[in-house]
């Protein structure tokens, strides 16, 4: 009878120290990811305006980034006369304003 209840005893004591094992585990490892969260907490807070300014950084040069292919022949000849109307037109533009002072300037 002894012997059983030594084995129980023994039996008890092992599955005591196994809860006790695993309680402590699980307490060590909760307590290792929340001091590496505040860690990460920590380190982003650090660098946040370092963080804030690559990303704004890399979107504005993704934005930036256009594939402009170059005018083949008529569109060139097209985008010449249209700069060269506009040319002439500001040209008028600034004769008209030049005979107007000049008009203005003699009453």
């Amino acid at each position: 009878m002894s012997s059983n209840l030594q084995q129980k005893t023994n039996q008890e004591m092992k599955q005591n120290a196994k809860q006790d094992f695993q309680q402590e585990s699980k307490q060590s490892t909760q307590s290792i990811s929340q001091s590496m969260k505040r860690g990460v907490v920590l380190r982003v807070e650090k660098y946040r305006l370092t963080l804030l300014s690559t990303a704004i950084l890399c979107g504005l040069t993704a934005c930036n980034q256009t594939n402009i292919e170059p005018l083949q022949g008529s569109e060139k000849e097209v985008h010449t006369e249209l700069l060269e109307q506009e040319m002439m037109a500001d040209r008028q533009v600034s004769q008209q304003l030049q005979k107007q002072s000049r008009m203005q300037s003699k009453q």
